[in-house]
Order: structure tokens, then C-alpha cells, then sequence
């Protein structure tokens, strides 16, 4: 992409950005969803394969579960990410003002550098009991021509269950973790809270350190307590409206699917 387009596009995103509404009814946010979307979008287009294209991704709009959370700290999270967008925008632009030519050298494939397109059809899922959830995702993954794999489904020959994780996860390039209410824990009997079970959040952090953190997409159903200590991870709320199942494809994309929306 050229330093002109790059710097054109920013500014589109400084202005939609502007135009969001003050505050943010959950029930109704389309107009956010479609914003975040059309951000990722532009930022995967301009820093192709860089870090640059997933830092808007660890900026949180909203609480995973938004109901559960009291209307004040819900809008101080808000223009807190209102605000460090702003800031993230402003930072990119300074930072393509700074290219030396007029073509990013990101786009410009070398010997040595290649843009990567992954060959494999197949996703794995990571998932606990909810057989909705692995139903939902599942479909979702054929409708873009891709295969699912889905440990309890495939052969087992007498393998043990690391063992089948560590052969199937050799044939994918993305995975998605369900994170659903599975299971429940806390430190004392009256701190209990909903969590994934723990073989879930095992095979997560497995996936990360195989197939990096970017060729991952964790997806909250519920109320569900998620790890802390995963330092910029992302956990994207299986909203009624299916706005996580965009959310999937552009990561797909990202992570060098050949996948469409117009087939959802």
C-alpha cells in the first residue's frame, strides 16, 4: 500500500472514530461493531503481518459481560478506549509519515520474505461440554469451506489425549478456543464463579506457543472468568447478534485463510 492510501485510510478511522456516540447502548451496538471491524480491516491492509495490524485488537470497548458490569464503569471503560484509540491512530500516522518511500515494505515480497497464505483447509477447536457452542463454530468453519477439528470426533488409535492434540494441531493453522460455563472454581466457597474447563485453557495456552498467538481466537460464551495472566489476549463475547462470527473471518483472513463474509 502506498504512504498516501496508508495515511488516507488512518484519517477515515480518526474520523469514524469521532463520529461513535458518546455512549454505547450494548443492546444496540452495531454502530461500534461495525467500526471495529472496519478498523481491523484497514490496519491489516496497511501493516500487513507486523504487530501494528492486531494492537487495536487488545483495546477493550466493553467488558466481556457488559450486563454484569455497573453503568458508570461501563462508559469510564468506554472513553478510556475512545481515548487510546485516538492515541493509537495518531501514533500510525506519525509512524507512516516516517516511511522513506512511497510503498510500505511490508507488501513487497523478497527472497527472503514472503507474505504468508496458509495451504490447510482445517481449524482446530478447542472446547468443553457446551455442544452448542462447538455446533455453532462448527457450521460457521464449513460455510467458509473449512474443516473443523474437533478432538472427541477423530480417531483415537489408543492415542492418549496430548498425544492426539499434539498429531492434529501439526495439520492446522488457526485454532479457536470455546471458553463456555463448564465448570466452576474460586478460592473460597462464596467467591465461586462459572469457568471453561481446565483441559480448555491447557490446550490454549498449547496452541499459542505452536501456532502463535495471532492464529488464535478465544470465544466467551456466558458469564465465564477467563485467565488473567495471558498478558494482551483477546476474548471475544459470542454475542446474539453473531457479530464474533466477522470477527472470526477476519482473523482467518489475517492468519492467511482464502475465506469470504458472503459466505456466512
Amino acid at each position: 500500500m502506498t504512504k498516501e492510501k496508508a495515511l488516507e485510510k488512518l484519517h477515515i478511522l480518526l474520523e469514524d472514530l469521532d463520529k461513535l456516540p458518546k455512549y454505547i447502548d450494548y443492546n444496540k451496538d452495531s454502530m461500534l461493531t461495525k467500526f471495529k471491524l472496519k478498523t481491523n480491516r484497514y490496519l491489516k491492509e496497511i501493516f500487513i503481518h507486523r504487530i501494528n495490524s492486531f494492537a487495536f485488537e487488545d483495546i477493550e470497548f466493553e467488558p466481556i459481560v457488559p450486563f454484569h458490569t455497573e453503568q458508570s464503569n461501563l462508559i469510564k471503560i468506554y472513553e478510556k478506549a475512545i481515548e487510546n484509540s485516538k492515541a493509537l491512530f495518531e501514533a500510525f500516522i506519525e509512524e507512516v509519515e516516517e516511511w522513506k518511500d512511497n510503498i510500505t515494505e511490508s507488501v513487497i515480497p523478497t527472497q527472503n520474505s514472503q507474505i504468508s497464505i496458509t495451504t490447510s483447509n482445517k481449524v482446530f477447536i478447542v472446547h468443553g461440554h457446551d455442544e452448542l457452542a462447538i455446533s455453532q463454530v462448527s457450521e460457521l468453519l464449513r460455510k467458509l469451506n473449512l474443516e473443523p477439528i474437533v478432538l472427541r470426533d477423530q480417531v483415537s488409535r489408543s492415542d492418549t489425549v496430548i498425544e492426539k492434540i499434539e498429531n492434529y494441531t501439526s495439520k492446522v493453522g488457526f485454532g479457536v478456543i470455546l471458553y463456555t460455563e463448564c465448570d466452576v472454581g474460586g478460592k473460597t466457597i462464596d467467591s465461586l464463579q462459572s469457568r471453561a474447563r481446565q483441559n480448555v485453557v491447557l490446550e490454549h495456552g498449547y496452541l499459542m506457543a505452536k501456532l502463535g498467538r495471532e492464529n488464535t481466537m478465544a470465544l466467551v460464551k456466558g458469564s465465564v472468568e477467563t485467565p488473567g495472566d495471558i498478558s494482551g489476549l483477546v476474548y471475544t463475547l459470542m454475542d446474539e447478534h453473531k457479530a464474533w462470527q466477522y470477527k472470526l473471518v477476519d482473523e482467518l483472513r489475517a492468519s492467511g485463510y482464502n475465506v469470504s463474509k458472503d459466505n456466512i
